[in-house]
């Protein structure tokens, strides 16, 4: 049985977020103030999941802002798809596949912005695919 009392909090997030760790979490990680809050209003269906295959993807079309700025409400969206992704059985390949939208300002898609910025939402598991309008092709971000 593991001392979870002396673990320091990032580690039993870990646990938590590999199902390792599926019940209470009181008195862990001692010297540190626990607080939970999980309010969720409705159940989340992803965008394309197969049982059998053993996998779920969400799909997002979103774009900068007319004036090149962050889309914050969107990032929004995109971070609570992170959370779901985190809930969602570890044997199922998880893909969060966007659309390419290059900032002229920033220089970087809203997808390569979402990983420089977000990148600690995302679960180890999750693959980010970018689609090109353009081209026609879809490509796999490597972060």
């Amino acid at each position: 049985m593991k001392n979870y009392e002396s673990m320091a909090p990032n580690i039993i997030r870990e646990l938590i977020r590999k199902q390792e760790i599926t019940g209470p979490t009181a008195g862990m990680s001692k010297g540190f103030t626990q607080a939970n809050l999980v309010i969720l209003k409705k159940e989340h269906a992803f965008d394309l999941g197969s049982k059998k295959q053993k996998i779920i993807v969400e799909c997002k079309s979103h774009r900068w802002t007319s004036g090149d700025n962050v889309p914050s409400a969107k990032m929004t969206v995109w971070n609570e798809a992170m959370y779901y992704f985190s809930m969602a059985p570890k044997e199922y390949r998880k893909i969060m596949f966007v659309l390419k939208d290059m900032s002229k300002k920033r220089k970087q898609t809203i997808a390569e912005y979402y990983l420089h910025t977000y990148n600690h939402l995302v679960p180890n598991d999750v693959e980010f695919w970018e689609y090109d309008e353009a081209t026609k092709k879809a490509k796999e971000l490597s972060f």
